[in-house]
Formats: C-alpha cells, sequence, structure tokens
C-alpha cells in the first residue's frame, strides 16, 4: 500500500488486509482492478503516519499502541480513514476512544477546532463521528 502524496510504502499481508480487516482492500485486491494485478493499492489522500495506526490493529489487535491518550484530532484522522476503509469494528473501537477522552477532560468537551474541521471536511452530515463530536 502506497500512502500520501509521496507514495510512503507499507508492506502488509493480502489475506489478512482482505479477509479480516477491509472490504475496500478485498475489493481492490481480489476485484478486476489494476490493484488485483499489481498488488500494490495507492491511498494518494491519506496520512502515513495515520494509516500506521489502522495497519498496527490488525497485526497487533491495538491501535495508539504508544499512547494511551491520543488527541482529537489524531483520533478523528483515524475514524475518517476506518470510514474510507470500512471498517466498522475498528470505527466502533475509536468512538470508545473518544468517549474515554471526553470523560478524562472533565466532560468540558475541548475538542480542538482543527479535529472538528477535519471531521467535518471529509464527513457526511449524519456520520456517526460528526453526531459524536457535535454532541460533545
Amino acid at each position: 500500500v502506497n500512502i500520501g502524496p509521496n507514495e510512503v510504502p507499507f508492506d502488509a499481508h493480502i489475506e489478512l488486509l482482505c479477509s479480516s480487516c477491509s472490504p475496500f482492500f478485498d475489493n481492490a485486491l481480489n476485484g478486476r482492478f489494476i490493484e488485483g494485478e499489481t498488488k500494490i493499492v495507492p491511498l494518494s489522500n491519506d496520512d502515513p503516519d495515520v494509516f500506521a495506526k489502522f495497519l498496527s490493529w490488525p497485526y497487533r489487535d491495538k491501535i495508539f499502541k504508544t499512547n494511551n491518550n491520543p488527541g482529537w484530532l489524531g483520533l478523528s484522522k483515524l475514524w475518517i480513514l476506518t470510514d474510507e476503509l470500512g471498517v466498522p469494528t475498528l470505527q466502533n473501537e475509536v468512538i470508545v476512544m473518544f468517549l474515554a477522552k471526553f470523560k478524562t477532560t472533565g466532560r468540558k468537551g475541548n475538542i480542538h477546532l482543527n479535529a472538528l474541521e477535519y471531521v467535518y471536511e471529509r464527513s457526511l452530515p449524519d456520520s456517526p463521528v460528526r453526531c459524536m463530536l457535535v454532541d460533545i
């Protein structure tokens, strides 16, 4: 998988990406698309750091392994990526992390403007993450 405008390469097991991780990868790599022949999936609009967090999930069953308190923007970026890739199980885990973060901030809802802008630019009005951020 080549991520971002600089095409940062990530090596991953195709079987893991397709079978247990993402219908997006299953369609791209096992369908009639060029990615099925080349076994290279370009995701030029995504962030390599966020994809690295995503990729740690199917391999280690954990996200943000070195950071127990990720920021609002990091959580937002990961949720949007998992939405694009069609991974509802991981989306739910990110939502749980959002809620835990909200509780640790004393329920003040101090979500950084960058996170709100990121979500609003990349999600639909009825998106669960957008609705949750509005509620917070």
